[in-house]
């Protein structure tokens, strides 16, 4: 059924991708996709944990969440900008920088992708409508988002082969507010939090700084690429905070078409 458009409410809504197509071509070998959602509650010691597999992931979802001007004119205005420089950021080995302007469009791309990515299953609580339409008619510059773009020191020891991938990780105390969502992109992970969760990228940026290729809010000193990552996979989920993290949490791209759930538990 048509709910209409996420940002502006408007009908009919279209189907969108929120891979960008730069990165679809650069990736255009056939990479599988797999994507994960996670409930996780920050104010218990212990909590209950669902993890849901799915053979069609990322990389070829097209929900269709957004209308025609929102997709096509405003967020392509982003996605043109951000799409090349994420590519670039897979496949080049050779210096470049980066801008504000460029960031800002990075940081843009990776806001909206994340609120297409809480529409793509039924489970995940979207963000609120008053967050989406006011990034949409102010821009995220008034939203209380954090962006970064990482590379991973052992990336390749998560995927076999080039792969495109998603978690989104809530609170089940305010998931309509505060969540973060991770997108693997081959050889970078793009992580946007929001709300109170924006605090864990910032920290996390922090931590782990020759590991930002580029964030939003702008920081001169992280828009630069190649970086020097010494961050190994397993420390990037306890850097956001989310501790005892399991090589489930990746789950192989080669999962195969349907559902695997599970139930686990995880300390915080």
């Amino acid at each position: 059924m048509d709910r209409g458009c996420l940002l502006c409410g408007a009908r009919p809504a279209t189907k969108s991708h929120f891979v960008p197509r730069a990165i679809r071509e650069a990736l255009s070998d056939g990479p599988r996709s797999f994507t994960i959602l996670t409930e996780v509650a920050p104010s218990m010691p212990v909590t209950g944990r669902t993890e849901r597999s799915f053979g069609r992931g990322t990389f070829d979802t097209q929900p269709q969440v957004l209308c025609a001007p929102c997709n096509n004119a405003w967020m392509a205005r982003h996605e043109d900008v951000a799409g090349p420089l994420l590519a670039r950021m897979i496949t080049s080995t050779r210096p470049f920088a980066m801008t504000e302007d460029e960031a800002e469009a990075i940081g843009t791309w990776a806001f909206a992708a994340m609120i297409v990515r809480s529409a793509t299953d039924k489970a995940i609580t979207p963000l609120t409508r008053e967050a989406m339409e006011r990034f949409r008619a102010r821009g995220i510059q008034h939203m209380d988002v954090e962006v970064a773009v990482f590379t991973l020191a052992n990336t390749r020891a998560l995927f076999d082969r080039a792969a495109v991938g998603s978690t989104y990780i809530y609170d089940t105390l305010s998931p309509d507010q505060n969540a973060v969502a991770l997108f693997f992109l081959h050889t970078i992970v793009v992580v946007v939090g929001t709300g109170e969760w924006s605090n864990r990228v910032r920290r996390t940026r922090h931590v782990n700084k020759p590991a930002v290729a580029v964030g939003w809010p702008w920081q001169r000193d992280e828009s630069g690429w190649p970086t020097h990552s010494t961050m190994l996979d397993a420390a990037l989920m306890p850097s956001l905070g989310i501790t005892d993290v399991e090589r489930s949490m990746f789950v192989p791209p080669s999962v195969p078409r349907g559902r695997i759930s599970r139930a686990l538990i995880r300390d915080l």
